[in-house]
């Protein structure tokens, strides 16, 4: 019987759908390899780019990196009419990495709406404070040492396990017999990191957001409010008035403030713009109706690998820095580059 239909209540697949997929994912591989490994070299080679944050997002970059040097494998098994000749251990491993993956991913993204929220509404030097070297290296570590751990404990403890499905020629995660409270703990675990580190996003940026919009009517208050309105006030509401329209006049101080203040904002819708993505490819997952339909099953998968290729692009379009240097290391012109240091410069040739 050919694989293109399925017995039962299977629904039939056309055998055109594996070619689009396999070719789509291709190039989404090839697309996330050049982007993600563009980014992690800009930030290596920009000494601009070289931000707390953006530690994080070399973070990220080098997990989408990692998810498109896999996506092949299943670009194979789509276009291969029979079950690729791959060990039961080699499937696992694929599984366990993509796993930790889109652990590591998710929990990454909370903590940069984490910093953007304590870099846009606390003191700057709070910022500083709580996020030094040290500290960030350990969040790294951190990060995937966590998604290690829950990961270990769903595959070995939880009953996860990797299967082919004949139908949509995918290895997708299926449940193996084991102890029921085992399973239920650790898909608990699972569950609650998942949605705390969901909850963190959307408190930081719910905040960030009325941080914002209240600072604007309070700097649009203290500006517009005539003299008159004031006759009756404390002389704390007209000096603070004098002091909203002085910083109307763009003195040098402030205007540099204002400068950095739009850009931190800018950076953070973008990185907000990542996040919301991320969340659009991956949540639809859990509630697909009918996980035996092979035309959602590959249709998910593709949505999810999708991602890993978005974010470069997200960079590229909206973010002038890496733009900048995506285009001289891609014309190979590195003198308009801000290098970290002279000795790093003198590696690489002018063109």
């Amino acid at each position: 019987m050919d694989n293109s239909t399925i017995s039962g209540d299977r629904t039939p697949i056309h055998p055109s759908v594996y070619i689009i997929s396999a070719s789509f994912i291709i190039l989404v591989s090839i697309t996330g390899i050049v982007g993600n490994g563009l980014t992690i070299l800009s930030v290596f080679l920009s000494a601009k780019l070289r931000t707390k944050t953006n530690v994080f997002v070399v973070n990220l970059a080098f997990g989408d990196l990692l998810v498109c040097l896999c996506i092949p494998v299943q670009a194979v098994t789509l276009l291969s009419p029979r079950e690729p000749p791959m060990s039961d251990i080699l499937i696992q491993l694929i599984g366990v990495v993509g796993k930790v993956l889109v652990s590591n991913t998710i929990f990454t993204l909370a903590v940069i709406a984490f910093m953007r929220c304590v870099k846009i509404t606390k003191p700057l030097g709070l910022f500083d404070d709580l996020f030094t070297t040290p500290r960030i290296a350990t969040i790294v570590a951190g990060s995937w040492a966590l998604s290690a751990m829950i990961t270990t404990m769903i595959f070995f403890l939880g009953g996860r396990h990797f299967r082919y499905d004949s139908d949509a020629r995918l290895f997708s995660p299926s449940a193996i017999a084991v102890s029921k409270i085992a399973a239920v703990a650790c898909h608990i675990t699972d569950g609650a990191y998942v949605v705390l580190s969901i909850l963190i996003i959307f408190i930081s940026y719910i905040k960030i957001i009325v941080y914002l919009r209240a600072n604007t009517r309070r700097i649009a208050a203290l500006v517009d409010v005539p003299p008159a309105a004031l006759r009756n006030q404390p002389p704390i509401a007209l000096q603070a008035r004098n002091q909203g329209q002085a910083a109307r006049q763009e003195r040098p101080n402030q205007m540099a403030e204002n400068r950095f203040r739009a850009r931190e904002v800018k950076v953070t819708k973008n990185l907000a713009l990542v996040t919301a993505v991320f969340l659009v490819s991956f949540l639809p997952l859990p509630f697909v109706p009918n996980r035996s339909n092979p035309y959602l099953l590959i249709f998910d998968f593709c949505l999810i690998w999708s991602n890993s290729a978005i974010n470069p692009l997200i960079y590229a379009f909206r973010h002038a820095d890496f733009r900048k240097v995506y285009r001289c290391i891609l014309s190979r012109s590195f003198k308009d580059i801000p290098f970290p240091s002279r000795q790093l410069r003198a590696m690489l040739p002018d063109q």
